[in-house]
């Protein structure tokens, strides 16, 4: 078994929200993050989303009553440096 390292679960979700543009102004709530990854990673998911918003690479917002969540324009050019270097394909196969 593969052992997904921190790193890589940021990668994850940050290429996963880079492919779906959440970026800047559009904005997804937490939940939809989650999907397509396996349950027991959820927790570490949440973990990893608060350590990216420390980082400044996404920014929390509170919209219809859900935390919601987009990749903060400002650092896209990181943000991108970060997923190349650090994302697989088969993280979650």
């Amino acid at each position: 078994m593969n052992i997904i390292t921190d790193k890589q679960i940021k990668a994850w979700i940050l290429n996963k929200m880079r492919s779906r543009r959440f970026i800047g102004g559009k904005h997804t709530d937490i939940k939809n993050i989650r999907k397509g990854a396996p349950q027991e990673y959820y927790k570490r998911i949440d973990k990893q989303l608060n350590e990216l918003r420390k980082m400044g690479f996404v920014v929390f917002y509170v919209k219809t009553g859900a935390k919601h969540v987009s990749i903060n324009p400002k650092v896209l050019k990181e943000v991108n440096e970060f997923v190349r270097e650090n994302y697989t394909e088969a993280i979650f196969k």
